[in-house]
């Protein structure tokens, strides 16, 4: 992908793409997403702290930024556009 993000590709991809171009480095981002959200989870389980409902919904942001990862690999898949 050289210097930048394509003007063309969705925004969504554009974002997510910003200091994590490579197929593995996404993944790792889906990977850590997820963990953030688990142990969010736990900690609104458990109440140590804030009230629940700051837990879920970071826990929320978690995994949906999780899904946004993975979209992007998804869609990057599919158009084979991986360096």
């Amino acid at each position: 992908m050289g210097g930048g993000v394509p003007p063309e590709y969705p925004w969504w991809v554009r974002f997510s793409l910003l200091g994590a171009r490579t197929r593995g480095s996404q993944w790792f981002w889906v990977g850590l997403a997820l963990a953030a959200g688990v142990l969010l989870l736990v900690f609104a389980a458990d109440t140590l702290g804030p009230p629940r409902y700051v837990y879920l919904i970071a826990a929320a942001w978690a995994f949906i930024a999780s899904v946004l990862y993975w979209s992007t690999i998804r869609w990057m898949d599919r158009r084979g556009l991986w360096d």
